[in-house]
């Protein structure tokens, strides 16, 4: 499981974003984005021993190309790589829960009021597009005043839009937002699931999870995973069947002063 896993998060990467291969890494940058979180390597297999050349040729290709050197990976699938990070200077960024479903553990949530969710589909309309980025990006701790423009939802859906979005609204307002990679081996992530502050502790989020959950079942995925920041979100997605298999974790090199 775990290794099917950090197969899809690997081609949902090669799918999104520019690519390089350095053995034992696969690197990607985000040409949109210059924030440091945008842009990240993933292990391809277990990394142990020696690796001080790869992570030199990893961290020069990064700072080549005017991003900071990170990683993103499944604890379990290279459990002795954190160590490593850390005896040549990588901080720690983000521990999260990693949570998995499969059919037969979905629980239906419970329903909330006045709440409607609706699938953006292929081609949406640039004003839903435009929702979705604001939503995201407030509910992750943006500005209330946020605008989206239309050069950007075009930029944004043109390197993302092969996932499933799905909005969820109240009342003509879009409140909630999260996606569905596109599946590989049977594998798809529930991802950037967001909820505008003063939504939230309603279980909207419960909601969009269990809904998008349903949809990539429907469409035949065998597993769904996802990460949460802390046990308290674990806990919104528990409700609707996911269980906790370990740990994401997140490693960047400072920059020298």
């Amino acid at each position: 499981m775990i290794e099917r896993i950090q197969s899809q998060l690997r081609a949902t990467a090669r799918n999104q974003y520019t690519a390089v291969h350095l053995p034992p890494f696969s690197c990607f940058i985000n040409g949109d984005e210059p924030a440091p979180w945008a842009s990240y390597a993933i292990p391809d297999r277990p990394v142990g021993g020696d690796v001080g050349s790869a992570l030199e040729k990893m961290v020069d290709w990064y700072s080549t190309n005017e991003r900071m050197p990170r990683l993103e990976f499944v604890e379990a699938f290279a459990p002795d790589l954190a160590r490593i990070l850390e005896s040549v200077g990588f901080v720690q960024e983000a521990r999260t829960q990693l949570m998995v479903a499969r059919p037969e553990s979905l629980i239906a949530a419970n329903s909330v009021r006045a709440l409607t969710i609706v699938e953006l589909g292929r081609y949406p309309a640039l004003s839903l597009v435009q929702q979705a980025i604001s939503v995201l990006e407030r509910g992750f701790g943006g500005p209330d005043d946020l605008y989206v423009t239309s050069s950007r939802a075009r930029a944004f859906w043109t390197r993302f839009g092969s996932s499933r979005f799905f909005l969820a609204c109240m009342e003509g307002q879009a409140v909630s937002v999260g996606s569905l990679t596109p599946p590989w081996n049977g594998v798809s992530e529930i991802a950037g699931i967001a909820t505008l502050e003063k939504y939230r502790r309603r279980g909207i989020a419960s909601a969009l999870t269990a809904h998008i959950s349903a949809a990539g079942f429907g469409q035949g995925q065998e597993l769904l995973f996802l990460t949460a920041g802390d046990a308290r979100s674990g806990r919104v997605y528990e409700q609707v069947g996911y269980k906790s298999i370990g740990h994401g974790l997140a490693y960047y090199l400072p920059t020298p002063e």
